[in-house]
């Protein structure tokens, strides 16, 4: 079965269906990502992920919401480069 023909099953699926392959997807996410030489993490990566997750599972308040943090990352990193910049002209 081809990546298409599984997206248009799932597209087909009704709603209750799709979370149910979702919640399903996301069990085994682990599986395929480990599988795909792309994503290879490496021992440390893997260490670091999993000590997150542990330190959120153990206090979920301690995340962020994904709502603006895309701007987040900018704005460092614009202060960043322009501190790099200031610096590298002394």
């Amino acid at each position: 079965m081809s990546a298409e023909q599984v997206e248009a099953a799932i597209e087909a699926m009704p709603v209750k269906e799709r979370r149910k392959f979702a919640r399903w997807f996301d069990a085994h996410r682990h599986e395929l990502i480990d599988a795909a030489d792309d994503f290879a993490l490496t021992g440390e990566q893997r260490a670091e992920l999993l000590s997150r997750k542990k330190a959120f599972l153990a206090d979920p308040s301690i995340a962020e919401p994904w709502a603006g943090t895309p701007e987040k990352i900018r704005q460092h990193l614009h202060a960043r480069r322009a501190k790099k910049t200031s610096t590298s002209r002394r």
